[in-house]
């Protein structure tokens, strides 16, 4: 009994981040950008049934930005993250590397920009690249309310400089 346990452990070990090293690769096919994964291989890869993922790879230049919109549809929580090449959180004790329902602040509209960036864009919502020039992501949606339906964030690569213009016609 016990070694079955050990080779199952040892199988999952050893297997995990060559599935996500296989992931994060074709995720190159639409970097910058997040659709949505299927959510027949997520679940069959241990994914929760209740959550809609937007997995994909990210790359950016030093002056660039990722600008991330998007009106959130009525659920229990939602997040967004980056991640290194194996699906693994950044370093969030020392650098803003997610944000949530609960810590994002919301465009007058009730949408939300979110702004991935190795510099400080003088905005909320700003998540860090920790000195990271790529990587991986992942939005999710957690139980969305009856009725709703998963919503794709649009995103946009354009320069650091560039995005406080753009918040300042979000809020108008």
């Amino acid at each position: 009994m016990i070694d079955e346990g050990l080779k199952t452990a040892s199988l999952f070990v050893a297997g995990a981040p060559l599935l996500f090293a296989r992931w994060a690769k074709g995720f190159q096919k639409h970097t910058n950008q997040l659709p949505l994964f299927d959510p027949d291989i997520s679940n069959e890869a241990g994914g929760d049934a209740n959550i809609f993922y937007y997995h994909s790879h990210w790359k950016l230049a030093s002056d660039e930005a990722l600008v991330i919109n998007v009106k959130p549809p009525l659920c229990d929580s939602w997040n967004f993250q980056l991640n290194n090449w194996w699906m693994e959180s950044l370093d969030y004790r020392y650098f803003n590397v997610c944000i949530n329902k609960a810590s994002a602040i919301c465009n007058s509209d009730g949408s939300i920009t979110v702004v991935v960036a190795h510099q400080e864009p003088g905005i909320p919502n700003w998540i860090e690249t920790a000195g990271h020039k790529e990587g991986t992501m992942c939005w999710r949606w957690y139980r969305l309310a009856p009725g709703e339906n998963p919503i794709t964030p649009s995103c946009r690569v354009m320069k650091v400089g560039e995005v406080s213009s753009l918040l300042n016609q979000t809020n108008k």
